[in-house]
């Protein structure tokens, strides 16, 4: 009777290994990359001057990119980081207006499965949040106006990968519009000792969508694979306005970008089978 038990728990076991080895859990390698963009920059801030301002945007931005473990492999996760300096004079030459943010954005897409092999079209929403500042050197009073909003936004991307002369390229564009959040705007007038010296905060944040405010992102990037990383290329354009407390604030950025690219944890070790058999779930290429 021992016997038989012990065939009958060595069956179950073995059973269970086999299975265990059948199941191979795909590969979800993170899309991760960092590119600097330069270009030029508009600065319009009714709080520190009534003029508007125009020069140069620098900025460096890093993306990361992976598809979940939920949702059946058709949701994918997106991070973007950005750091955003704009150097601008007014129409005389004479004055400098200063600009300066950081943005962190989270998202979460949605594939939407098509016919075309190439093609990625993915759907879904943002929160976006940013700090910045404009400053205005030849203000003796008030010479800077902070800047601050969180926003919930839409945003949609097309990724195609297309081969020239042998080389596979990887084109990608997306847009986000913010639809609603909150921001900060001082009153009319109101300096910033009366904030944070007096405590008079009242008003100084507000409910923001398309009837106040109007934030919206471009960007289209090409990736040209070198070696294992890839060269990234590309054109981004940036809108931040909203009007509040008979004030005004706008920020329009057009710049080139040019970075690298790399897909991490998608290499399969050498020498495993079962390894070299797992699928991959790439966010990206």
């Amino acid at each position: 009777m021992t016997r038989y038990v012990c065939l009958i728990l060595l069956a179950l076991f073995s059973a269970r290994g086999y299975a265990q080895q059948k199941e191979i859990k795909p590969l979800r390698p993170v899309t991760a990359a960092t590119v600097l963009s330069v270009g030029g920059g508009k600065i319009y801030d009714t709080y520190l001057s009534p003029i508007k301002y125009g020069g140069q945007a620098f900025g460096i931005h890093h993306e990361r990119m992976r598809v979940s473990r939920f949702g059946n492999n058709r949701l994918t996760s997106q991070h973007l980081l950005s750091a955003e300096m704009e150097h601008t004079l007014n129409p005389a030459g004479n004055h400098v207006m200063w600009g300066a943010a950081f943005d962190y954005t989270y998202g979460m897409f949605y594939r939407i499965q098509g016919t075309e092999p190439n093609l990625k079209l993915l759907a879904g929403g943002q929160l976006a949040s940013r700090l910045g500042v404009a400053y205005n050197a030849h203000n003796s009073n008030n010479p800077a106006n902070a800047k601050g909003d969180v926003n919930l936004q839409l945003s949609g991307m097309a990724i195609y990968r297309l081969t020239i002369k042998k080389l596979p390229i990887t084109v990608r564009y997306q847009a986000s519009i913010a639809v609603a959040g909150l921001f900060f705007c001082p009153e009319y007038g109101q300096s910033y000792y009366e904030i944070f010296t007096l405590g008079d905060t009242g008003g100084i944040v507000h409910f923001g969508s398309l009837h106040n405010q109007f934030n919206m992102q471009n960007l289209l990037t090409v990736d040209i694979p070198v070696n294992t990383w890839f060269l990234r290329i590309g054109y981004r354009n940036d809108i931040h306005t909203f009007r509040e407390n008979q004030l005004r604030s706008q920020l329009y950025t057009n710049s080139f970008i040019i970075g690298i690219s790399k897909e991490f944890g998608s290499l399969r070790k050498k020498g495993k089978i079962a390894d070299r058999k797992r699928p991959v779930w790439s966010a990206y290429y």
